[in-house]
């Protein structure tokens, strides 16, 4: 079972916050927000992104690499094919997403 929670880290600025820790069991289920954006609009997302392990993440159909050891920045533009954006975590692990943006 996939959980979202709360957590403390020490953030890319070097300085204690909170991000959203996602704990992955199930690759075959991704995360859904549902009713987030408007299917035809442009928008972009963006993140900070780190894992336990290597490990990826897709995004509006675009793959991004997490790092074990260092904070990633990632961002994608794209046009909403839906409503809903799904965030697919590729591989079991937990992963800590920073200051995340749509």
């Amino acid at each position: 079972m996939n959980t979202l929670e709360t957590y403390q880290i020490l953030a890319p600025s070097n300085k204690y916050d909170t991000c959203a820790k996602f704990i992955i069991d199930d690759t075959t289920s991704p995360f859904l927000f549902d009713n987030i954006m408007r299917a035809g609009n442009k928008y972009t997302f963006s993140c900070w992104i780190k894992s336990d392990m290597e490990g990826s993440i897709i995004v509006a159909n675009n793959r991004f690499a997490c790092s074990s050891t260092e904070w990633t920045r990632v961002f994608v533009k794209f046009t909403a094919s839906s409503d809903d954006l799904s965030i697919i975590f590729c591989s079991v692990g937990t992963y800590y997403v920073y200051r995340s943006q749509l």
